[in-house]
């Protein structure tokens, strides 16, 4: 399994944000100074503006306290001479700084009050830098829905700009939404929108063209179609390498070692050139946490390969090959082909803690999802369970906050409302340029029945992804019912056999013969008690099935008392069968005896436990079968302690957990009786003890 992260983006689109600075900001710079020194030789007026912004924007990524004190002069300067565009410049780069410190609190703050004040200005590009930095924070949290009502909100600022770029921005950043979210036909459409725009060879538009042939290409990888991805990250790369664009190119790298699976060499070349790279660039990035997690499965995969567990296709063997290359790749194969599985799973574990670390602390969602699941599987393999079950256990958590139904709803939401809203701007220009009133007519029907048609596909849509997920949903507590049952009934027998042929195998001379004839016994007696077990198991997890019907037909009453009394032969407990002659019941035989064998041994068990606290007490149990209004009912008393309402709750409670120490039966029990329409009716028994009725259904005629 590979470790893959679509990534995100968010073009800080600077060619734009200062041009309203005053002529003041035109300065001419000191030769040989640094910006420091050229900055201290300024009066503290708007001169200083733009100076302290490319100082600030130079120090965000290597000294954000300093970043962040430029920052506050600036803000401090532009509010003194009321310069309000350059105020909410500097809120959106501060925001960003303090995003850069995972500091996303804070960072949406400040960008709330950028965005109001650019709404107060009537600042259409003030507010698209401010909803697109705030879209990216929500991206790289996994709150999808939040980042496309974002992007939304930047697509219509841009609209109104009337911006080609901004438009090529917001839509790389609706594909780069979808491709996070899996939805890779969404992301295909929206990148192809992107690269349908006309553009030139400027800096920012290149980059919305290489970021869409790069989530091109990821659609193309998710649909194991890896040559079209190549062609398209190739392109992407050399549009990036023209830029010198650095960034663009580690990205690059670490998506491209996705289109070799199998080829250790390749897969190992592309990511840890990546990885020199993120290390240098970005280390935190997310390209670069998914970059690590991508090393540790290539270091899991040759793990296997090293023990056996897959054949080596040529992943080890290549190291051969390569003694005389030196590139990362063929060192750190031809050290793989030395090591052991358990060092290559060492070093696998290495990179995926470092990636989880790192996912953790910048509340990296996608990635920390990811790496929990690689590292289940490789724990899993090792024998590691425990471990395993806690990274699984955080996957799915992870899982189901990200890609939760309610999720997808509100996005396919907002996506439709964002349409609905383009289709009535055009109804309005179709409006004006239309003089036909009655072409205008027929085009509003027309349109809003496209839009209802389109909201009932939606709606149907989602009806239909709510029950699958409903049916899966049961399916699920099944299952887990099932492994609960499996572990306490199965568990005991299997000690106990394992503990009786161990002892005659290690210390044989501790055994005479006679004790081993009775050893012999007690390993028969578990070993018919175990298959017994499986065999209710089996029938109980039958009945759980959502299209089982039981078989019902006549059963003889005596049929069933009788099964009883060969299965039970408890020592100092009297069992006792009342029934009318030839009375018989229509029911499924094996779920009647699976639930009359339960019963009665949890009355003997009982029974066993007063018999070890008073050995005078002599223990009874009766079955009684009789009819009652053309029904059969059959019931069990015993002498017994009696059960609490605590006890006794599994046989109604379908909630009641299933505990390892508490027993099994009595839910087994419940579970049966409901398949074929038993009612359980529990009194206090006249003579002490308790008593269980059951009504079996109609009496054979």
């Amino acid at each position: 399994m590979r470790l893959n992260y679509k990534g995100f983006t968010w073009i800080f689109l600077v060619c734009f944000l200062f041009h309203d600075f005053s002529a003041t900001a035109q300065i001419k710079e000191p030769e040989k100074l640094s910006p420091e020194q050229q900055l201290e030789t300024l009066p503290h007026d708007t001169s200083r503006i733009r100076p302290l912004f490319f100082l600030a924007n130079s120090y965000m990524y290597r000294d954000s306290a300093k970043a962040i004190r430029y920052v506050k002069e600036a803000l401090e300067l532009s509010r003194k001479y009321h310069r309000e565009r350059s105020e909410c410049t500097f809120l959106a780069l501060w925001g960003s700084i303090e995003m850069e410190q995972d500091n996303f609190v804070a960072g949406k703050e400040l960008l709330r009050q950028e965005m109001e004040m650019a709404r107060r200005i009537n600042n259409m590009e003030l507010l698209a830098q401010g909803v697109g930095i705030l879209g990216t924070m929500y991206t790289e949290q996994g709150d999808y829905p939040a980042a496309i009502a974002s992007y939304i909100e930047y697509l219509h600022a841009a609209e109104q700009l009337k911006d080609t770029t901004l438009i090529q921005v917001g839509y790389v950043n609706i594909c780069v939404t979808y491709e996070s979210e899996k939805n890779y036909d969404k992301a295909m459409e929206y990148a192809r929108l992107t690269l349908q725009l006309p553009y030139k060879d400027k800096p920012q538009r290149v980059l919305a063209v290489t970021k869409a042939l790069e989530m091109i290409a990821n659609a193309y990888i998710a649909k194991e179609q890896y040559q079209p991805a190549r062609d398209s990250l190739l392109k992407a790369l050399q549009l990036y390498q023209e830029q010198k664009n650095d960034n663009g190119i580690a990205t690059i790298y670490t998506v491209l070692a996705n289109c070799y699976p199998g080829n250790a060499y390749q897969e190992l070349e592309y990511c840890l050139l990546a990885q020199q790279m993120w290390e240098r660039l970005a280390p935190n990035t997310g390209y670069s946490l998914a970059n690590l997690g991508s090393i540790g499965v290539i270091y899991a995969s040759l793990a296997r390969i090293r023990s056996g567990a897959v054949k080596d296709t040529g992943a080890l063997k290549t190291a051969v090959v390569l003694n005389n290359q030196e590139t990362p790749a063929s060192r750190a194969l031809r050290e793989a082909s030395t090591m052991s599985a358990a060092d290559l799973n060492a070093k696998a574990l290495a990179y995926y803690h470092l990636a989880l670390d790192r996912a953790i602390v910048l509340n990296n969602r996608e990635t920390i999802m990811q790496v929990s699941d690689s590292m289940s599987h490789l724990e899993a393999e090792a024998g590691h369970y425990k471990e395993a079950y806690a990274h699984l256990s955080r996957f799915n958590a992870v899982y189901d906050s990200v890609y939760s139904q309610e999720n997808k709803n509100k996005i396919a939401g907002l996506e439709a409302n964002y349409k609905v809203e383009l289709s009535e701007k055009q109804l309005q220009i179709n409006k004006l340029a239309l003089s036909d009133q009655i072409k205008i007519k027929w085009l509003l029907i027309s349109s809003l029945a496209l839009v209802l048609l389109t909201l009932g596909l939606i709606y149907r849509q989602s009806r239909l992804r709510k029950k699958a997920n409903m049916q899966l949903d049961e399916a699920n507590k099944v299952k887990t019912k099932f492994f609960g049952i499996l572990n306490h009934d199965l568990r005991s027998p299997v000690a106990g056999l394992i503990t009786l042929l161990r002892l005659g195998e290690n210390e044989p001379d501790l055994i005479d013969e006679k004790t081993v004839k009775a050893k012999t016994g007690k390993i028969t007696v578990a070993a018919e008690e175990l298959l017994e077990t499986m065999e209710e198991l089996l029938i109980w997890s039958k009945g759980q099935m959502v299209q089982f019907r039981p078989k019902k037909k006549p059963v003889a009453v005596a049929e069933l008392f009788s099964d009883i009394q060969k299965k039970f032969t408890p020592a100092g407990i009297t069992l006792q069968f009342d029934q009318p002659p030839a009375l018989s019941v229509i029911t499924d035989t094996d779920f009647a005896k699976t639930i009359l064998r339960n019963l009665t041994g949890n009355a003997i068990k009982a029974l066993e436990a007063v018999a070890a606290a008073n050995k005078t007490h002599e223990g009874h149990i009766r079955w009684k079968a009789w009819t009652e209004k053309g029904s059969v009912w059959l019931s069990i008393t015993d002498n017994g302690p009696g059960a609490t309402e605590e006890q006794l709750a599994p046989l109604f409670d379908e909630e009641t957990s299933i505990g390892i120490r508490s027993g099994l039966g009595l839910h087994i029990v419940r579970d049966m009786a409901k398949a074929i329409d038993c009612e359980i009716q529990v009194s206090s028994a006249a003579e002490g003890g308790l008593e269980i009725r059951l009504k079996m259904g109609a009496a054979n005629s």
